[in-house]
C-alpha cells in the first residue's frame, strides 16, 4: 500500500475542570492538523500539508480518516489495527503494538529510520501545567494548557546466540529498515528484516526522537470502551510517536481531561557516521465533536478491498 499520509500526544498536580463528560453515545471527531517539515538534505527547504481527521468512536472500535490519505480501524478487543488505502483499495493488518511501534510524521525522510529485529525502547516523560500562558477558550469550554517534554530512544539489541564471535566489525545481526513515508501513522512499505551479517558499515546504529510542546486539556470525555488508552486513535496525530502518545494518554486520563489542541515540535536524530536531524512542528485542534449515531459498517473492511502488501 502506497501513501504519503500513512503517517495525533502529576504527582501531586490536579486540574481544575468540572464534571467529567460522560458519553454512553457514538462519538464523531472532527480536527484539523497542520505540519510544517525541515528535511536534512533540503537546504533547510520547508514543506507544509493540512488535513481534516475524523475520529469515529463506537464501543470497541474506531474509525480515523485522513483527508487524502488512508483510513485506520481499531480494533480494541482484538488489539489490531487495519491500514486501508482508498485508492488502490486495498488493505493490511498490524498488531496494535507493532502499529505503535512505526508511527512516525509526514514527510520525513523514512530511510533514515532503523528497526532491527529485536528493538530495545527507552521513553522519558514530563508532562506538566504550564504557569505562564492563560487558558483559552476551545469548543466553547476552558482549556487549560500542559507542558510535555517526551523522549523515545530505539536501540538494536541483538541476542545472544546471534552476536559475532570476533566483535570487531559486523554491525547489528537481524537489522531490518523501513522505507516510505507516513503522516502520522505507519509508513506503506513492508517492514524487511536483514538476515545475518546485520546492519552495513556506517549504518544507523539508533534512533532518538524528541517531542516537545503544549496539550490543551478540556473537561473530560469518556468512552464506552474498555480499553486502557481510548484517547490514543486522537493523539497520535499530534504526538506522532507510538509509545510516547500512550504516555501522555495515561497522564491525560489520570488528569480526568480531554486532548483539545496540541502543539509541538518533533525531531528525530539518527545516530551515524553522517548524523541526521529531521524535525516537524505539528498544531492539531480539534473543531467538533457530536455524538449523532454512527453506522456499524464504517468499522468494517469494504467488501471490494483485497488484502494488500503494507
Amino acid at each position: 500500500m502506497v501513501s504519503k499520509f500513512g503517517s495525533l500526544a502529576l504527582a501531586g498536580a490536579a486540574l481544575a475542570i468540572s464534571l467529567p463528560i460522560v458519553s454512553n453515545a457514538d462519538v464523531r471527531v472532527t480536527s484539523e492538523i497542520t505540519s510544517s517539515t525541515t528535511q536534512p538534505d533540503a537546504a533547510g527547504q520547508q514543506s507544509t500539508v493540512t488535513h481534516v481527521i475524523r475520529t469515529y468512536y463506537k464501543g470497541e472500535k474506531v474509525r480515523v480518516d485522513i483527508s487524502e490519505g488512508n483510513s485506520y480501524l481499531y480494533d480494541f478487543e482484538i488489539s489490531k489495527v487495519y491500514i486501508l488505502d482508498p485508492i488502490k483499495k486495498t488493505y493490511a493488518s498490524r498488531s496494535l503494538k507493532e502499529f505503535l511501534l512505526n508511527v512516525e510524521p509526514e514527510n520525513l525522510n523514512s530511510s533514515a529510520h532503523v528497526f532491527a529485529g529485536n528493538l530495545k525502547e527507552a521513553v522519558t516523560l514530563d508532562f506538566k501545567k504550564n504557569t505562564v500562558l492563560t487558558p483559552r477558550t476551545i469548543l466553547s469550554k476552558s482549556a487549560t494548557p500542559w507542558d510535555v517534554t517526551a523522549n523515545s530512544t530505539l536501540r538494536p539489541e541483538t541476542p545472544q546466540s546471534q552476536r559475532p564471535r570476533n566483535s570487531s566489525g559486523g554491525g547489528f545481526p537481524g537489522g531490518g529498515r523501513r522505507r516510505g513515508g507516513g503522516f502520522p501513522f505507519p509508513t506503506s512499505s513492508e517492514l524487511k528484516v536483514q538476515g545475518p551479517g546485520g546492519l552495513p558499515s556506517g549504518g544507523r546504529r539508533f534512533t532518538s526522537t524528541d517531542i516537545e510542546g503544549e496539550v490543551w486539556l478540556t473537561e473530560r470525555m469518556t468512552f464506552p470502551t474498555k480499553f486502557k488508552h481510548p484517547l490514543l486513535p486522537l493523539l497520535i496525530p499530534g504526538v506522532p510517536m507510538g509509545s510516547i502518545a500512550e504516555a501522555v494518554s495515561g497522564r491525560i486520563e489520570k488528569l480526568k481531561g480531554f486532548p483539545v489542541a496540541v502543539k509541538v515540535t518533533y525531531t528525530r536524530k539518527t545516530a551515524t557516521s553522517l548524523p541526521i536531524n529531521q524535525v516537524v512542528n505539528i498544531s492539531n485542534e480539534v473543531k467538533l465533536i457530536d455524538e449523532a449515531p454512527i453506522e456499524d459498517g464504517q468499522f468494517v473492511i469494504p467488501s471490494d478491498y483485497s488484502r494488500g502488501p503494507l
